[in-house]
């Protein structure tokens, strides 16, 4: 279980604005024995608000807006040591992401092309190296980790074929 901090960039009036940030939580199961891999599923739900320029059709449209991401993703952990439990580890990650987003607007804001509530899914993709301290205990094991990751991820929202969920995101958490 980890906490996520996300930070955004992107094409103007095709991203969530770089003032945007994230925060959020996720789950991850880690599966296989491998010395120098591992199967890895997580979901993560992330919560992203900010304020925001987009085209409403040739007009741009500056609001406040609020993003909720819920994010199923499936990879590999390429540990860049062999690992035998207990003990630290150092490792890259790549996972796919299906991400299903629920973008609202301010209701204050005044749209006549785009909708001010909607939902979509978006596929994408993230990359990232991270740190484990596996603490062995009487049954089992006790996990600290942290990562750091880039993602992309597009979406079909806000007017745009590819609205795009892209930037940095930091996680950190324990695990048993």
């Amino acid at each position: 279980m980890g906490l996520v901090y996300a930070v955004f960039g992107g094409d103007r009036y095709k991203a969530v604005s770089n003032e945007a940030s994230a925060f959020g939580a996720e789950v991850s199961i880690l599966k296989g024995s491998w010395r120098f891999a591992n199967l890895v599923g997580k979901i993560r739900g992330l919560h992203i608000s900010g304020e925001g320029e987009f085209m409403d059709g040739t007009t741009a449209v500056t609001s406040s807006f609020t993003l909720f991401a819920t994010e199923p993703a499936i990879g590999l952990h390429w540990n860049l040591m062999p690992f035998y439990p207990p003990g630290f580890r150092v490792y890259l990650s790549g996972l796919g992401i299906m991400s299903l987003d629920h973008l609202r607007f301010d209701s204050a804001t005044t749209v006549t092309t785009i909708n001010k509530s909607e939902t979509a899914i978006g596929f994408g993709y993230e990359v990232g190296a991270g740190v484990e301290w596996n603490i062995k205990r009487e049954k089992g094991m006790w996990q600290l980790f942290g990562e750091i990751q880039y993602r992309d991820v597009k979406s079909k929202l806000a007017g745009q074929d590819a609205f795009s969920l892209t930037g940095l995101q930091m996680v950190g958490g324990f695990g048993w």
